[in-house]
């Protein structure tokens, strides 16, 4: 049997975007109380409000992530490992490198890739390490295609280019 929420400290939800916008304004350790519809019965839930956060910045400051360079890409790049595994859930593939940022003054091909983004594979080939992204890079031929498999905001995507 599936749960319904119905409302958020006795206010009606009526949709997913204002069930998150009503828990968003509570703060870690607040409780609510959700209204839950089970079958035909409704009843009243107490539960305290946890926010989880990818928030890369407090990432680095917790495991004390090591920033790599790839220059070839313009991007600072972090190797996630099990412990960082553990920390993104949601990944739908839980390996790969996560995009930390971009470099200043990059001269390379505009690329789509920003901050936050996962780089799963290059030309179908599973990303793991950065040593092996470049590895990868560097045996490619100049102005031949490349293909990247990124993950963004929960979703697969690819990302096509070609370097000098």
């Amino acid at each position: 049997m599936q749960d319904i929420i119905t409302s958020v400290d006795r206010k009606p939800t009526t949709s997913v975007p204002l069930l998150s916008m009503q828990l968003n304004t509570h703060r870690d350790p607040d409780r609510v109380v959700l209204g839950v519809l089970r079958g035909s019965e409704e009843s009243s839930v107490d539960v305290e409000v946890v926010h989880v956060s990818t928030d890369l910045t407090r990432l680095r400051d917790t495991l004390h992530l090591e920033l790599k360079p790839i220059d070839m890409l313009g991007i600072l790049a972090v190797e996630i490992d099990d412990a960082i595994g553990l920390l993104l859930p949601s990944l739908r593939i839980p390996s790969g490198l996560i995009v930390a940022a971009r470099t200043e003054h990059w001269r390379g091909p505009a690329l789509s890739i920003a901050a936050g983004d996962v780089i799963h594979a290059i030309n179908g080939m599973a990303v793991r390490t950065v040593d092996g992204l470049v590895s990868a890079l560097r045996g490619l031929k100049a102005r031949r295609p490349i293909v990247l498999q990124v993950e963004r905001d929960g979703k697969l995507t690819f990302i096509a280019f070609e370097l000098d």
